[in-house]
């Protein structure tokens, strides 16, 4: 039967919009029903007056009437807004599996949220389930808007085949790169002939084992491990060290690697946690190297550049920005997300500040979006409504295939602009706040280069 009509084969995302509409009525029709003879025909939107003012209704059918209208008016609320999701992911090229499994989620959502809202909150301890399924249901709706965002705004003008290529016979170096977007850059790097990529990471197993898989798909990919442990600077000392030893060229530098929302602590040096390894240790290896890049950038024909990874989150820093008087205590009264976004500000500042000061080489900030990645992960640990509503918003998710873009289109365009903060694919960010507070970003550099001193 379902092959007849075609529902086997079909994008059942169309189906479920009517089907959501039918949904809606259902409340409506029940709160009708129960009332009896206080429904009229001739004035069926007065239904809720009449059933206030009637002392002789039960008290209870009375509450469950108004709740059964009150799921009906919520019903109807999201029901444009996630039609028209509906449509514009459907119009973007969304994949079906996606779609149907986001259609799933909002039918279901909405049907369990009129189940608890109508029948089950005589007994008000149902109230946060009915707000959490109501979360759920529209975060399947901002899911459909946001895969139709990432579906529609690849920039045809970054060819990999036309660009990659030029990093022939270049040295890279890579941090983090044994899982997520550092993994997929070095792949995609290892693909188009580099003379070496040096894998910066802590793991030695996990680097060994990334070499392997990658050779096994590239079998002539020159990869080799540097130890790294972003937290120490004895480590990025020696990493920097051992790294001069072996090469004496170096053409992109890509600081990949950080952490996200972790528990309160401090790095072994005694800075903030989230601090200490996004923005001190990307920042400490960036200066160490910085002489071996320069002497790359004098060879004719060298395009030199430093990546830092960014992020929009940079936004839910503390209002001042960069709390300085905090940065060397575990910041314990701040939430893990302001302390993450405060290490993002930091790097896209100093970037704009090491720009002014190399401009030999070209440095710039790119924000790869929300990825499916490992760190990704840690919103199912930062807290419990995260945690439930992560397997929605993994669905809004890209790939990393689709992520690691706006850092290989910074490895190798033209126009890349040193000093800018850059948005998937390639497009520069509005400064505004503190993003754009030159007088924060000048304390920030003055503040940096203090710390840093002797540590060369």
């Amino acid at each position: 039967m379902t092959s007849l009509v075609g529902l086997a084969e079909s994008n059942l995302s169309y189906y479920s919009v009517p089907l959501a509409y039918i949904l809606a009525f259902i409340p409506h029709v029940y709160a009708n029903t129960i009332a009896g003879d206080k429904y009229d025909v001739a004035e069926p939107r007065r239904l809720l007056d009449a059933v206030s003012g009637d002392e002789r209704l039960d008290k209870r059918v009375r509450q469950r009437i108004q709740r059964a209208k009150a799921a009906h008016d919520n019903a109807i609320e999201t029901l444009g807004l996630y039609a028209a999701g509906v449509v514009a992911a459907n119009s973007a090229g969304v994949g079906k599996p996606t779609l149907n499994l986001l259609s799933l989620i909002y039918i279901s959502s909405r049907a369990v949220y009129t189940l608890i809202y109508v029948k089950l909150q005589d007994n008000r301890k149902w109230a946060p389930l009915r707000s959490l399924v109501w979360i759920v249901g529209m975060c399947s709706i901002f899911s459909l808007w946001i895969k139709a965002g990432n579906a529609m705004k690849a920039d045809p003008a970054f060819n990999r085949s036309e660009l990659l290529p030029s990093i022939k016979g270049k040295v890279i170096l890579v941090t983090g790169g044994t899982s997520g977007l550092g993994r997929q850059a070095v792949l995609e790097y290892a693909r188009y002939v580099p003379e070496k990529i040096w894998l910066a990471v802590r793991n030695a197993a996990a680097a060994e084992r990334t070499i392997k898989e990658i050779q096994d798909e590239v079998p002539t990919a020159p990869i080799e491990f540097i130890h790294l442990e972003l937290t120490s600077v004895a480590s990025i000392q020696n990493a920097a060290r051992m790294f001069r030893q072996k090469a004496s060229r170096l053409d992109i530098l890509m600081l990949n690697a950080g952490i996200v929302a972790t528990p309160p602590g401090l790095t072994e040096d005694g800075y903030e946690m989230q601090f200490g390894t996004n923005y001190i240790g990307s920042v400490l290896l960036a200066k160490l190297l910085i002489p071996t890049l320069l002497d790359t950038a004098e060879i004719p024909g060298a395009d030199v550049r430093i990546i830092f990874l960014g992020s929009q989150a940079a936004s839910m820093a503390p209002m001042e920005g960069i709390v300085f008087e905090a940065l060397k205590t575990d910041f314990g009264e701040v939430g893990a997300w302001a302390k993450y976004g405060q290490s993002k500000l930091a790097v896209i500042l100093y970037t704009r500040e090491l720009a002014k000061r190399q401009t030999k080489i070209k440095v710039c900030v790119v924000d790869p979006g929300f990825v499916d990645t490992n760190w990704a992960q840690s919103w199912k640990s930062s807290s419990y409504i995260l945690g439930a509503l992560y397997p929605v918003m993994r669905m809004a998710s890209s790939s990393v295939e689709n992520g690691v873009q706006n850092q290989l289109w910074a490895s190798v365009h033209p126009d890349v602009k040193s000093g800018v903060y850059y948005l998937p694919i390639g497009k520069p960010a509005l400064g505004k706040g503190n993003l754009a507070n030159e007088t924060l970003a000048q304390k920030l550099w003055e503040w940096t280069e203090a710390e840093l001193e002797g540590m060369d």
